[in-house]
């Protein structure tokens, strides 16, 4: 706008006070107009107008403005008075009531539709919370403030930034979107969108969110979580990683304070370095005394090469000591792998040093075999199963058809096994067996009934090839039809063929 087009710098005391006493008088005409609700002017150090547009004002020095309840503040400004739109520049200061301040070098408000923008390193302070962005958006229609294109928001210890934020004033609440990073004492959070409350440090998450917090980190999708309490409840595709392992879950709520946690609907749990999958319903987690429970048809899968058994029971209970984990499982424990099926009362596994240990009257099945005692330990290496060692009344018994049974007994038992298959079995103390012997087409020769105190027997294929019978044994070698079968059973037998699993599907009936 050119110079000449003004009336002037109105310098003189007389001439100052009319043209203030006209714009007053318009304002007090515009005031009357009960529709709308103009711009007010407080305070302006010099007026100029534009003598070919009356509506048309420029305001210079120490200008002050007021709005439904909210205050403008700035060096010099511009303000059309039809379209009641202000436009300032300079030491920019916004006041709405007695909690909200706002900062900037250059604002324009439209009074008609009471709303803003605030540019030129914009700042926006409400109680603990600071604003930062280039550009600050406010509608108080709404009573909300905005940006579009990166923002910083700080309050305490709390720096939050994001592509877009919403603040709605009179709530104290905040939604972010896109690109949002939450850096706060313990935790990092990132977020696709996400709700906060900074007077209660609660937020919620409306989109994908990553919480990492002392080395544990949390994904979801949905759910609330407070930093403050340490309370947090998520949902939808949930994911849990710590200690080198993975949980996920429909659901999951945990209370960091009381060290509680539960994971509700499709529970997996990963052991990372041990290729191991925890399946089951719920999940409940004490971190105080570093121990799990899962339960709802819980399943374990531990990975093998080439072969996985699955392992089901009631319950499993997990404790972390130290470095490494247990896995406990009970009661009414059954699994099954291609190559070997078991059962026991109850299970203790070790991924760290893969020892699988079974108590409670355990059983093995393997191919023709079936092998019990009071205690037997599974030791694997490497994806495969390398021993087997049975500790009391141990008993193997090979099914040779349907009434007749070779069977092998000694105070303890164990078992090497080359490829997932026995190789060699050697008995120890009070050695007992019947034996019976074939021919080379698979026809009864007899049955040899030994006693020594230790045996050795070599396998091919899961069945018997070879058995030498070490110090001092005793030996009856007999026709096939010349004792009763029913007599011919060693103490203690027990055939277990109803418990066996013929499936990964049977180990849940």
């Amino acid at each position: 706008m050119k110079l000449k087009n003004y009336i002037a710098y109105i310098k003189s005391p007389f001439t100052s006070l009319m043209c203030w006493g006209f714009f007053l008088l318009s304002l007090v005409i515009q005031a009357q107009d009960k529709e709308q609700k103009f711009i007010r002017i407080t305070n302006a150090d010099s007026l100029v107008f534009d003598q070919n547009n009356s509506q048309y004002r420029r305001l210079i020095g120490n200008i002050g403005i007021e709005h439904n309840g909210s205050t403008i503040n700035c060096d010099s400004a511009y303000i059309l008075i039809d379209n009641n739109f202000f436009h300032g520049y300079g030491n920019v200061v916004i006041n709405q009531g007695d909690s909200i301040k706002a900062y900037g070098e250059e604002v324009k408000y439209k009074g008609n539709e009471k709303s803003g923008i605030l540019s030129q390193n914009a700042r926006l302070f409400q109680d603990d919370s600071k604003i930062y962005s280039e550009n600050i958006y406010f509608d108080q229609n709404q009573n909300i403030a905005y940006w579009l294109d990166f923002g910083k928001i700080i309050r305490e210890n709390s720096t939050l930034t994001s592509k877009k934020g919403y603040f709605y004033t009179q709530r104290d609440y905040f939604i972010f979107s896109d690109s949002l990073v939450l850096i706060d004492e313990g935790y990092l959070l990132y977020s696709d969108t996400l709700g906060y409350n900074p007077n209660t440090k609660t937020a919620d998450i409306f989109g994908p969110t990553t919480i990492i917090n002392e080395g544990d980190t949390i994904y979801s999708e949905w759910g609330t979580f407070n930093s403050d309490t340490q309370i947090g409840t998520f949902e939808n595709n949930v994911v849990i990683t710590s200690d080198n392992q993975k949980l996920y879950a429909d659901s999951v709520y945990f209370n960091q304070a009381d060290s509680i946690g539960h994971a509700i609907g499709n529970v997996k749990i990963k052991e990372i370095n041990n290729d191991v999958w925890i399946y089951g319903e719920k999940a409940f987690q004490n971190h105080a005394e570093n121990t799990g429970i899962i339960e709802g048809e819980p399943l374990m899968i531990q990975i093998f090469d080439g072969d996985s058994l699955f392992l089901h029971a009631d319950t499993f209970k997990i404790e972390q000591i130290e470095n490494h984990k247990e896995i406990y499982a009970y009661p009414e424990v059954k699994f099954f792998k291609t190559d070997m099926q078991g059962a026991c009362d109850s299970l203790h596994f070790s991924p760290n040093d893969s020892l699988i240990k079974m108590l409670g009257e355990p059983i093995i099945w393997s191919e023709k075999n079936q092998i019990t005692g009071d205690t037997i330990f599974i030791e694997t290496y490497d994806s495969e199963i390398k021993h087997l060692f049975v500790f009391e009344h141990a008993f193997m018994i090979e099914e040779v058809d349907s009434i007749r049974y070779s069977q092998i007994k000694g105070k303890t038992m164990t078992a090497n096994f080359i490829e997932g298959k026995i190789n060699q079995i050697l008995f120890k103390g009070n050695g007992e067996t019947n034996y019976w012997a074939l021919d080379e087409e698979d026809l009864l020769i007899g049955i040899n009934q030994s006693k020594c105190s230790s045996i050795r027997i070599k396998m091919k294929e899961n069945e018997i090839q070879t058995i030498s019978f070490l110090e001092k044994p005793s030996s009856i070698f007999s026709p096939p039809l010349s004792t009763p079968v029913g007599d011919l059973l060693l103490k203690d037998f027990i055939w277990h063929s109803q418990k066996r699993p013929a499936s990964k599907e049977d180990i849940f009936k």
